[in-house]
């Protein structure tokens, strides 16, 4: 049985609690469900995503105001720009995830400004006949000099800040990260167009890029952050944009569909085998199927085209 108390001053009449002998629970409170980490994370990318979809602008739109040169300088400042914002907000805010990802979009308008610069370099030592471009992807140097000297401009000005950025988000494997990064950018510079010949370069340093990756930078546990990521995605962005340029703006034919397929097969091989022990036997055996049915579909494609430009042999 329940034992009856008097009612105390607080306590409403004939209420339950006063009947029963129990206290009245406290009100329960509101929990708010809003994460303001989450929103300002949130602003951080939609931000990042509208900065870099503005500088890649300068890839595919000949805008009107200035020489192709100044326009090119004005990307070029972007990143100034960027990198300035970080050292403002780093030192005197002492924001630091918000300077990391300052740096961070210095690192990805680095690939649209080499992309650009290709174009500089490529109007003017262009090997074989100059096709013909769309107005909007077309880039051309007023000079030989004045390209080489963007390059030269270029090299002085994007390499150091590529060391910061890669210094602030993976400073153990920051200079490995900023070698391979700059020389995966050079290769965007060569002027040739030819599509065999670039899915060739590309799939070289793709294949490169992807052994380094997979024996350095992700048994690295100091690259397992997010920023660390990052980082380590970034030197695959230049050779993704050599075979998305060809993909866009030249005629493409068996063989180098051939080529990205045996890229794919290769690359697939190569993560298979630096996985073979985390990776169980019927994912391993899937993997390998798939990367030699890549394979054989790409050596066909290559052959085809190889075998139509063959001179035909009368009898």
């Amino acid at each position: 049985m329940h034992t009856l108390r008097e009612a105390g001053p607080g306590d409403i009449p004939n209420s339950p609690q006063t009947i029963l002998g129990k206290e009245p629970a406290p009100p329960v409170a509101f929990e708010s469900k809003f994460d303001p980490e989450a929103f300002t994370r949130a602003l951080r990318i939609a931000g990042a995503a509208l900065v870099v979809a503005a500088a890649s602008t300068f890839m595919l739109q000949n805008w009107q105001a200035g020489n192709d040169l100044m326009r090119y300088a004005m990307l070029v400042g972007q990143s100034l720009l960027l990198a300035a914002a970080a050292y403002f907000v780093g030192r005197t805010v002492r924001e630091g995830r918000s300077a990391r990802t300052f740096l961070a979009l210095v690192l990805a308008t680095i690939p649209v400004s080499f992309a650009v610069l290709g174009g500089l370099v490529y109007s003017r030592f262009h090997f074989g006949e100059l096709p013909a471009l769309p107005h909007y992807a077309s880039w051309v140097a007023p000079s030989g000099g004045a390209a080489l000297v963007a390059v030269f401009g270029t090299l002085i000005v994007l390499a150091p800040l590529a060391l910061v950025s890669f210094t602030a988000l993976a400073r153990k494997e920051a200079k490995a990260l900023t070698l391979a990064f700059c020389g995966a950018n050079l290769l965007v510079l060569v002027p040739v167009r030819q599509p065999e010949i670039v899915a060739t370069l590309a799939g070289a340093a793709l294949l490169v890029l992807l052994r380094l990756e997979l024996t350095r930078f992700a048994v690295s546990t100091q690259l397992d952050t997010l920023e660390g990521k990052l980082a380590r995605v970034m030197p695959f962005a230049p050779p993704a944009i050599m075979l998305g340029r060809v993909f866009h703006l030249y005629h493409v034919g068996p063989a180098f569909i051939g080529g990205v397929l045996l890229i794919a097969g290769a690359s697939l091989w190569q993560a298979l085998s630096a996985a073979s022990v985390a990776v169980n036997g019927f994912r391993r055996d899937a993997g390998a199927w798939l990367a030699s049915l890549l394979g054989v579909i790409g050596w066909g494609l290559c052959w085809s085209e190889l075998v139509g430009q063959l001179p035909s042999v009368g009898v």
